[in-house]
């Protein structure tokens, strides 16, 4: 998935996913809440946390081995970096946990 596409939209409703949406404060915050409902955005979490640890864990990864070292001052370059990362992070990254293969060859691997 493109870097960009942090949000999804199904008929009138706007779900916020992908990168950098965390269960912190501002999830708790009344002005925010309501502000995003006014918007009609749906906030998108689970109801136990284990239930997002996998995609917790690749955010992690991009976040503290990759976007950490660069120098990204705008949107533009962080949707372009995010964009280089994932690519990275899904063709060129060998992971242990599938026998050594990039998650795009897995893929292929198990079709």
């Amino acid at each position: 998935m493109p870097g960009r596409r942090l949000i999804s939209t199904t008929g009138s409703s706007t779900t916020l996913t992908g990168p950098g949406r965390r269960n912190g404060g501002q999830y708790v915050s009344d002005d925010y809440v309501s502000l995003l409902e006014g918007a009609n955005v749906r906030i998108s979490m689970c109801d136990q946390v284990y239930e997002n640890a996998h995609i917790e864990r690749v955010n992690g990864t991009i976040k503290n081995q990759y976007l950490v070292h660069r120098h990204i001052t705008t949107f533009d370059q962080l949707v372009n970096e995010l964009d280089r990362t994932i690519s990275t992070y899904n063709t060129l990254r060998p992971h242990s946990a599938l026998g050594n293969l990039t998650p795009c060859a897995f893929e292929q691997h198990i079709k």
